[in-house]
């Protein structure tokens, strides 16, 4: 018989990936010798074209790898080699970074500004992390539109009044010693400590 107008054909669907091989542009630069004082004038690259060997899209990768997966660098090295042919050493990987973090800097401030400035609730809160072997502190300060991440090597109140600033608003935090300069009208206690305290006395039972 014949199918009813309203049936829905089935879909079946296959994920792939399309094969990648990396883009080279090559820019060649003219020289030019003056024959009366002998020097020699190149032309510049193009308004736009990186100075360095890298790409914008290349080097977003590489700080997304390390930065977001905590890939590390030479696992990185290998995963570029292998994934798309691209061989960059590891003194390369190193100096992307540094180049992203540079150009990153500026916004991230910009950004950071913006949430001390703002006046809507805000969530803060600070975590041990380790980088080369090294224990240092993980800070973060949320609000609706933004989250800022500070790494300092200290947990002392100078580095809580550094992420948040004048604080003008309610920020939530757990009790830490450390935001005990909030004044007591702008500070929440996290309600998920409060109901664990809670809990504890009820666990204590009498």
């Amino acid at each position: 018989g014949l199918l009813p107008t309203d049936a829905k054909p089935w879909r079946h669907q296959t994920w792939g990936i399309p094969e990648m091989d990396p883009t080279v542009t090559e820019h060649r630069l003219r020289a030019d010798l003056c024959f009366h004082c002998g020097a020699v004038t190149r032309a510049g690259l193009p308004e736009g074209v990186p100075s360095g060997s890298f790409g914008p899209r290349l080097m977003a990768l590489v700080c997304l790898l390390h930065g977001r997966y905590r890939v590390s660098l030479r696992n990185i090295e290998e995963f570029l080699s292998d994934a798309f042919g691209v061989e960059v050493s590891l003194g390369s990987l190193k100096n992307i970074e540094d180049k992203v973090s540079e150009a990153l800097a500026p916004p991230v401030e910009e950004l950071h500004e913006a949430v001390k400035a703002s006046d809507v609730p805000a969530n803060a809160d600070e975590t041990s992390w380790r980088e080369k072997g090294k224990r240092l502190y993980l800070w973060a300060v949320v609000v609706p539109f933004a989250a800022v991440y500070l790494v300092r090597r200290s947990r002392a109140a100078k580095v809580a009044k550094e992420l948040l600033g004048t604080v003008h608003r309610v920020v939530v935090t757990d009790r830490y010693k450390g935001y005990d300069w909030i004044p007591l009208w702008f500070r929440q206690l996290c309600l998920a400590h409060l109901r664990r305290d809670a809990r504890k006395m009820e666990d204590r039972g009498g």
